[in-house]
């Protein structure tokens, strides 16, 4: 039954099967209390979390929750006592004093920035060239850093033997990934736009300069030919925002697939084409599209002006001040007629 689930998931899942557990014993509850639990049992274990010496935010508690909720589905119970009216009055509660507290957003790496950071780098240096090769290919094909990089130095995730060269575009193969479970594989083709953030000539320039060649090489790689790693592009890339005045705290390599995103929702793309191209299985990509300054600073001068937003069908792409003048039942006329 664990082996349904990636390995990441089911290790981040036994943290707060472990406090479950501490919580049975702490009670001396039978497994058979345990399994499954009732109603009253579960409100307890959500106390025993909110009263622990070390503070758990309210979320921290929901996700261990979950984690309960999951062992105890996987011994082949129901887990209907974790979704009881008093559960969500309790964690209610809980919100209501301790707040619900989000991660700092990370700042997305859009194109714009991209243009800035790249001059920084010495293409000269194959650490910088991987550099340069990982962010162009990362915030146009909408990677997850993982896909291209390893966590660690001796792994890879990426080789050259994954990679397809045509005239104008690269075909990279990924055998798998976090929307690919079960490893079908998909392709993310990179093209020339001759840009001088192309990702198609940053990728070709250090696979030529890689010192090591031959298939099973990582495709991105060091001056010695170990892999280009996680831990390498995330300090790199908070190095880079420090050397142009921004805040690297709110910087790491998950910006290059936030700043894809954020960058075709400036350009106007769709919204499902942000989707396919992100590989994107559910409503989650909207959580990568970032209102930059850039943007807001254009919303504010039409709002200022009252001036139309190009593109768009709301109130048939009448002037703001104009659509706020209408009453409820006359918008739908003025749609048909516009």
């Amino acid at each position: 039954m664990t082996r349904g689930l990636a390995s990441s998931t089911a290790k981040n899942y036994k943290v707060g099967q472990s406090h479950y557990l501490s919580f049975g014993a702490s009670r001396g509850l039978s497994s058979q209390q345990l399994f499954p639990p009732s109603p009253a049992t579960v409100l307890a274990f959500t106390a025993y979390l909110y009263l622990l010496p070390s503070t758990i935010s309210y979320s921290t508690i929901k996700s261990y929750l979950c984690h309960a909720k999951s062992i105890v589905t996987m011994l082949g119970h129901d887990g209907e006592s974790f979704s009881c009216p008093r559960l969500a009055h309790a964690l209610r509660t809980v919100k209501r004093e301790r707040g619900s507290k989000t991660r700092q957003k990370r700042i997305p790496i859009t194109i714009s920035l991209l243009s800035v950071f790249l001059p920084l780098l010495d293409r000269c240096l194959t650490k910088h060239s991987a550099l340069a090769a990982v962010l162009c290919v990362g915030v146009y094909g909408l990677f997850r850093s993982g896909e291209l990089v390893p966590k660690q130095n001796n792994s890879a995730t990426l080789f050259r033997r994954h990679v397809c060269w045509e005239d104008d575009k690269a075909t990279i193969r990924l055998d798998h990934s976090k929307t690919d479970p079960f490893r079908v594989g998909v392709d993310v083709v990179i093209y020339a736009n001759g840009t001088d953030s192309c990702p198609f000539a940053a990728l070709r320039h250090h696979w030529h300069a890689a010192p090591l060649q031959h298939p099973n090489a990582p495709v991105f790689q060091n001056d010695d030919g170990s892999a280009f790693t996680y831990s390498q592009l995330n300090n790199s890339v908070k190095n880079l925002a420090d050397a142009v005045g921004l805040d690297h705290t709110r910087f790491s390599g998950h910006s290059l697939r936030i700043g894809g995103a954020t960058s075709l929702a400036i350009l106007g793309y769709p919204a499902h084409v942000i989707q396919a191209l992100g590989r994107w299985k559910s409503l989650s990509y909207q959580l990568y599209t970032r209102m930059t300054d850039e943007t807001r600073r254009s919303v504010a001068q039409k709002l200022g002006s009252g001036g139309r937003v190009e593109g768009t069908n709301y109130f048939g792409g009448m002037a703001l001040n104009d659509a706020c003048s209408l009453s409820l039942d006359t918008i739908e006329a003025v749609w048909k007629t516009k």
